[in-house]
């Protein structure tokens, strides 16, 4: 049966020239998948890749057409959120697919898990195929593709212990914005993954702190922090302090294993990884293991 993968632009626009839509195709080809590109994919709309209606539109084709077994986010940038009660759910749980993408569709992919209890793939985006990415990123969006679980080893700790359970999060800022709406998956137990860019350390600071008012650290059982990168003060505040400063500040007090030095980010040298799979941290040795979609770590 012919398999197909659908790219789909739930968010920001991805201007595709023709080379561009050449080497995405050529990469879905050597996955051994037939392209299916979203009828609104080139669509722009202000900051957005088209209007909400169009963009739900190709994300419920996508998930409707029984060939297609991955969904590929163009990129992230702003608007996933504005989908979520858009889509229709009975649907999407009735025809589940592996779903890709990172960042912004870090609301998307949390909705998935809570509305569908659909796992997902996090850590890459169509667009990362037109920027020559490196073969580590490369290798482990295969593996994690056909299934495979991650090990990360070496990591740093902040906090001491074990914890097991599904992993959710993503990008702190649109993890923390879906706080209060029915689109967060259930939080007891889980393992939070982490990760942030660009912005300055007392903005984290105060999306850390919501989380904590909001009750969330007193929920899950374990923390997987990400990359901060470029999450530095400006010139004027610079006596703001560091981003790890308001990490340790956060997490180094919590009753729960909490690791560091995960390559999950938005600078180089990335890693692709299962989304809303069972998780164990092991903060005593510095091992993360994620259970693939269909194999365990």
């Amino acid at each position: 049966m012919i398999q197909k993968l659908s790219i789909v632009a739930p968010a920001s626009g991805f201007l595709l020239s023709d080379t561009d839509k050449t080497t995405i195709g050529a990469a879905v080809d050597a996955m051994g998948y037939r392209i299916d590109w979203g009828r609104h994919v080139d669509a722009e709309d202000r900051f957005l890749a088209g209007s909400d209606k169009d963009r739900a539109l190709d994300l419920m084709a996508a998930f409707k057409n029984q060939y297609t077994k991955i969904i590929l986010a163009t990129r992230g940038g702003y608007g996933s959120a504005r989908l979520l009660n858009k889509l229709d759910w009975n649907l999407i749980r009735q025809n589940p697919k592996i779903f890709i993408g990172f960042s912004d569709t870090t609301a998307l992919q949390n909705a998935l898990l809570a509305k569908a209890k659909l796992p997902s793939i996090t850590g890459f985006l169509a667009k990362f195929w037109v920027q020559q990415p490196q073969v580590q990123l490369l290798n482990s969006l295969k593996a994690v593709i056909d299934g495979h679980g991650v090990i990360l080893n070496n990591l740093s700790t902040l906090t001491y212990g074990t914890a097991r359970g599904i992993m959710v999060g993503g990008c702190l800022s649109v993890f923390t914005s879906l706080i209060g709406t029915p689109y967060m998956p259930k939080l007891k137990g889980r393992i939070l993954l982490l990760e942030e860019a660009g912005e300055q350390p007392y903005v984290v600071d105060g999306m850390l702190t919501q989380l904590r008012n909001a009750g969330v650290f007193d929920e899950i059982a374990g923390v997987i922090l990400g990359d901060f990168s470029s999450c530095k003060s400006s010139t004027k505040n610079a006596g703001d302090g560091t981003i790890d400063q308001v990490l340790l500040d956060h997490f180094a007090a919590l009753s729960m294993p909490v690791v560091a030095g995960v390559s999950y980010t938005h600078a180089d040298k990335k890693l692709v990884l299962p989304f809303g799979t069972k998780t164990l941290v092991d903060a005593d040795k510095g091992i993360v293991c994620i259970d693939g979609l269909k194999k365990k770590c």
